[in-house]
């Protein structure tokens, strides 16, 4: 048990610290549960479905909130969800091309 006369010491190599540091001066390691809230599982899917896409993946791995099943289905469910996304891209541009396509002929011959 550590008196409150003894300084705290870094978790990864021991070094002490100061009262209020976050980091070790030694090894730089973070102190304290690494909660960064980017690394939550509702924000990773959050920001996979929005943003990221498929290049949230390392995120997932990296995430302690989510045991190894978990995360192979989450990885699962980012994976399918881009190949969805994009298939309706090449749905949507293949109809958008059909369309300038018979949209271009209507206007050969006419007073365009």
């Amino acid at each position: 048990m550590i008196s409150p006369d003894q300084p705290a010491r870094c978790i990864a190599c021991g070094h002490p610290l100061e009262p209020a540091a976050r980091f070790c001066s030694q090894c730089g390691r973070r102190q304290g549960q690494l909660d960064v809230w980017i690394l939550r599982p509702l924000w990773i899917l959050v920001l996979s479905f929005t943003v990221l896409g498929p290049f949230a993946l390392p995120l997932v791995w990296v995430s302690r909130g989510t045991n190894r099943t978990g995360k192979i289905v989450v990885s699962a469910v980012i994976i399918l969800y881009t190949v969805f996304v994009f298939y309706v891209g090449y749905l949507f541009l293949a109809w958008y091309f059909r369309y300038l396509e018979r949209v271009t002929h209507l206007h050969v011959g006419g007073y365009f």
